[in-house]
C-alpha cells in the first residue's frame, strides 16, 4: 500500500524515516529490492491481516471507493465476484449488505458452499470461464439531495 511512498522517500535521502509499515506482499518484495535501512514492518504475514484486513476491510473499502468514484450505488444491482477466498468473500459481504445480488464464480466446492451460506448465489456456467447467462440491470445514479450530510461541527464546539 506505501511501499511507492516508502522507497521514494529513502532514495530521496528523507532523514525522518526510521520505519516502514507495508502491508501488500507486492509491496514487501518491492521494498526487499530497494535495499532500505529503516525497519519495514511486513503485515502481510501478520494472522490477523488475513482474517480481519482481507475479510472485512476490502470489501467495504472497494466499493466505498467504486461509489464515490463513479457516483452509483450497488443498491438492486447485480455483482460478480470471482474467488471467494478472504479478499472475495469480503467483497462479496460487502456487497450484499449494500443490497446488492451478489454471484459467485469459485472453482472449490467448498468456497462455493461458503459462498452458499453467506446468501451469495453461484454463478451457472457451461464451461470454465464463461459469463453468466442473464444481463444485470444498469447502474442507478444516486440521488445527491437524499444524500447530503449535515455540516461538520468544529472541533470543541
Amino acid at each position: 500500500m506505501g511501499a511507492d511512498l516508502t522507497s521514494a522517500a529513502a532514495a530521496r535521502g528523507y532523514a525522518g524515516l526510521c520505519a516502514a509499515i507495508e502491508v501488500t506482499r507486492t509491496g514487501i518484495t518491492r521494498l526487499r529490492g530497494v535495499g532500505l535501512r529503516p525497519v519495514v514492518v511486513d503485515l502481510d504475514r501478520v494472522p490477523l491481516k488475513n482474517n480481519v484486513h482481507n475479510r472485512h476491510a476490502v470489501g467495504i473499502s472497494t466499493w466505498q471507493a467504486f461509489m464515490s468514484r463513479t457516483d452509483l450505488t450497488l443498491h438492486g444491482s447485480v455483482v460478480v465476484v470471482v474467488g471467494h477466498g478472504e479478499v472475495g468473500s469480503g467483497l462479496a459481504r460487502a456487497a450484499t449488505s449494500l443490497g446488492t445480488i451478489v454471484l459467485v464464480a469459485e472453482a472449490s466446492a467448498e468456497r462455493r458452499l461458503i459462498a452458499a451460506y453467506d446468501r451469495a448465489r453461484r454463478t451457472r456456467h457451461r464451461h470454465r470461464g464463461a459469463a453468466p447467462h442473464h444481463q444485470p440491470p444498469p447502474l442507478r445514479r444516486r440521488d445527491p439531495a437524499r444524500l447530503r450530510r449535515p455540516p461538520r461541527q468544529p472541533r470543541g464546539a
